[in-house]
């Protein structure tokens, strides 16, 4: 469909007096084709995401979950959230307005549309407050308006891509249902510059003596410090090093063994080669880590463990590359690694898991991730727990089990599952 003939279905469609699913189908779906989005390629067109309720709906009757319409996207990351409306009722009230500025803040995305084909507005959401950049109405669209109104919803080289890094990192820091696979995406969109802008005002001497989610954010910016400000990477790695806190040393290792591919090794500081543990799971997550690096791999000739699960770990590492990694990752298969070899990688898990239990140190954070994970696995990547539960003994199924009931889904773990799911 060209601009003409789209502009003929505006002319000759009946917009009045038609419900939402009227507007869904015959206004939003043909304009955002148009545009160039899709459910195929780069730039995506997402349905019906479900999101966890905000505080701002809590005194509404609606359902547990809010559904924004529409979800525009670029490279996986949120571009414009559009909800549609019936052209029977007002698209800008105060209610609708709170609605998508709670689907905003939830998706890290600053841009937002309410339209009813009628009418159509669009906002833009700034540091905590929601506010309209533009109007389009039906009779301008027929007109002369719809390029500009194209032009707006193309314009990703111009328009802010995701909230403040400031804003971003306050969500994270307060709100628990925060999606963590959405946030690393939009946190790795960030530039350099905004990043180091971010920590040279908060100061990362500061952010370590702060509660343990703002302690792990370092961590999960180390990439750009790697390459640009070595100084700063090895004062990261020292404070999350040094850490009381397991799960702020578990998610340097973790961060360190999946962006391995964008950190030179060289920067690496040496006394990192050289610690000490507080957990089994943090041992396991250096065994890993060093079987990752080049330079790890020399101390990993060397690295004695009194663990016969380690002494295993350590055997069936120097034949497969590349490595097992935690496993939150671990579920799903590295892109570059072959199915025979995911295979011998997923045993290790069920043994992991009794290993933790066995752990007095373990933390019950971690042990509430591995959990969701599994929960997951069980239930939307089935033919993997169907090889894991296949490759394990009777007590290793009964563990994996148990791991994959442990936490039911609430909408925290809903979220974890990732938030890009066509309904």
């Amino acid at each position: 469909m060209n601009v003409d003939e789209f502009k003929l279905k505006l002319i000759y469609n009946d917009f009045y007096n038609q419900n939402e699913f009227f507007i869904r189908e015959e206004f939003l779906i043909p304009l955002f084709k148009l545009a160039g989005y899709s459910p195929f390629g780069s730039t995506k067109l997402f349905r019906d995401i479900k999101l966890s309720k905000s505080p701002i709906l809590l005194n509404q009757n609606r359902r547990d979950h809010v559904y924004p319409d529409f979800v525009l996207s670029e490279n996986e990351i949120p571009l414009w959230i559009i909800d549609a409306k019936s052209s029977k009722v007002k698209v800008n009230s105060p209610s609708n307005i709170n609605q998508i500025y709670t689907y905003s803040e939830k998706l890290f995305c600053p841009n937002v549309i309410l339209s009813n084909a009628i009418e159509t507005y669009v906002y833009k959401v700034i540091d905590g407050s929601i506010s309209e950049i533009a109007y389009f109405h039906l009779s301008d669209l027929e007109n002369n308006k719809l390029k500009e109104l194209l032009n707006l919803i193309n314009s990703s080289e111009t328009i802010r891509r995701v909230l403040s890094f400031s804003r971003v990192i306050q969500l994270y820091q307060t709100d628990n249902y925060v999606d963590r696979a959405l946030l690393m995406k939009v946190l790795n969109s960030y530039s350099y510059n905004e990043i180091h802008s971010f920590f040279d005002q908060n100061n990362i001497d500061s952010i370590f003596k702060a509660d343990f989610r703002t302690k792990a954010l370092p961590a999960i910016l180390i990439v750009p410090y790697s390459k640009k400000n070595v100084t700063s990477f090895k004062q990261i790695i020292k404070y999350s090093l040094d850490d009381s806190n397991p799960i702020v040393r578990e998610n340097l290792w973790t961060c360190l063994i999946s962006k391995k591919k964008s950190i030179p090794e060289r920067n690496l500081p040496s006394e990192i080669f050289s610690i000490s543990f507080s957990s089994f799971f943090e041992e396991f997550l250096f065994i890993s880590f060093l079987a990752t690096y080049k330079i790890g791999k020399n101390y990993l000739v060397s690295y004695n463990s009194s663990t016969q699960f380690f002494k295993d770990y350590i055997n069936f590492l120097k034949k497969f590359n590349p490595v097992s990694f935690p496993p939150a990752l671990l579920l799903k298969k590295p892109y570059n690694m072959k199915y025979k070899d995911y295979d011998s990688h997923l045993t290790y898990l069920p043994k992991l898991l009794i290993e933790l239990l066995n752990c007095m140190a373990t933390d019950p954070e971690t042990i509430k991730v591995i959990s969701i994970c599994l929960f997951y696995c069980r239930n939307y990547n089935k033919s993997v727990f169907r090889n894991l539960l296949n490759k394990s003994n009777r007590v290793e199924k009964g563990i994996l089990i148990y791991f994959s009931n442990l936490y039911p889904p609430t909408d925290f773990e809903h979220k974890l599952n990732g938030i890009f799911n066509i309904v």
